[in-house]
């Protein structure tokens, strides 16, 4: 907790040190429902705000930050990231909450490296050490490749310790393959103001019989989202 203070006080004073390194984006990101690590978290629309500052490779967005280093075609990631399943800024149906809300607020350490090869095919491995409630390491490695101008697919495969699933889909989960998610994605470059509109269908499934009958899902639940966000850099 010491440290992310200590980098909510420092990094915005070094954004804003040179005006000619640092970026503000500001955009609105809608969900038909969310969802977490292939785990149906909140079966509901919902629509929120998005703001964020960059300064050079280091980008602030939420609680979070991450700083970027390219190389040739690789792109070196790490970074803070929090989350919580509690309801959404602006939720566009009711809901109350339920088992599916049973966890605490985590903030993991991540790290991760993509690799851009042949023309726009991206692979992307991940991984994610909860620095505070649970203390789990979770990994993912994923897949994205064109299809035609301005719409691609892609594919995550993931796995996580015990400490990690049971976080994610209840105390009974055990180590191993976690989820695996599949998308299409279309993006358009278009919008006034040299706005960017990405838009993502996602299909994602728990793996391992013992973790989809876990506490905090449920057996039946196939998650299919719809996600869309438009995004403007200045």
């Amino acid at each position: 907790m010491r440290l992310i203070l200590i980098l909510a006080i420092i990094l915005p004073l070094q954004l804003f040190a040179d005006e000619r390194t640092w970026k503000f984006s500001t955009g609105v990101f809608y969900l038909s429902d969310r969802i977490y690590r292939g785990a149906l978290i909140w079966p509901a629309a919902s629509v929120m705000p998005m703001f964020g500052i960059s300064y050079k490779n280091v980008s602030i967005n939420g609680l979070g930050f991450q700083l970027n280093l390219p190389y040739h075609k690789f792109n070196f990631q790490m970074g803070l990231q929090y989350f919580n399943d509690g309801p959404p800024l602006i939720a566009l149906q009711e809901r109350k909450k339920d088992f599916r809300n049973q966890r605490q607020g985590v903030y993991d350490a991540t790290f991760g490296i993509g690799w851009e090869f042949w023309p726009r095919f991206k692979l992307n491995i991940n991984a994610a050490k909860a620095i505070t409630t649970h203390h789990g390491f979770y990994s993912a490695v994923a897949l994205q490749v064109p299809l035609i101008p301005f719409v691609s697919a892609g594919y995550l495969l993931a796995l996580a310790d015990t400490r990690a699933n049971r976080y994610t889909y209840g105390p009974e989960a055990v180590a191993g393959l976690a989820h695996r998610d599949f998308n299409i994605s279309l993006v358009l470059p278009f919008l006034p103001g040299k706005g960017v509109l990405i838009t993502k269908y996602t299909t994602s499934r728990i793996h391992q019989t013992i973790n989809k009958n876990a506490s905090y899902v449920r057996p039946s639940d196939k998650p299919a989202v719809l996600s869309s966000m438009a995004t403007w850099t200045f």
